[in-house]
């Protein structure tokens, strides 16, 4: 689970899930179990449906990291292009 760049103690600390089974759970040591998505739930709720199921529902507010990630390179694009248009008139 690598959230947006978040450490497991960091999730353990916000969540109690303790850092060796975040850690197992990201590595497929274990199966992830109710605690692991109830932490998804609590620090991530946008993404709580893609983490169970592998699906978003972007018109529900149900999104993935992935999506997230996109929409911000977009908005970078975005003000680049628009940054350039002002400077060449």
């Amino acid at each position: 689970m690598d959230f947006y760049g978040v450490s497991a103690p960091w999730i353990e600390k916000k969540t109690g899930v303790k850092a060796h089974q975040i850690r197992n759970a990201k590595s497929k040591n274990t199966r992830i179990n109710q605690d692991i998505y109830d932490a998804v739930e609590k620090l991530w709720p946008e993404h709580s449906y893609w983490f169970m199921t592998g699906k978003t529902l972007a018109d529900c507010g149900q999104t993935s990291p992935v999506d997230e990630e996109v929409k911000e390179a977009q908005k970078r694009l975005d003000e680049a292009i628009k940054k350039q248009q002002s400077t060449s008139e």
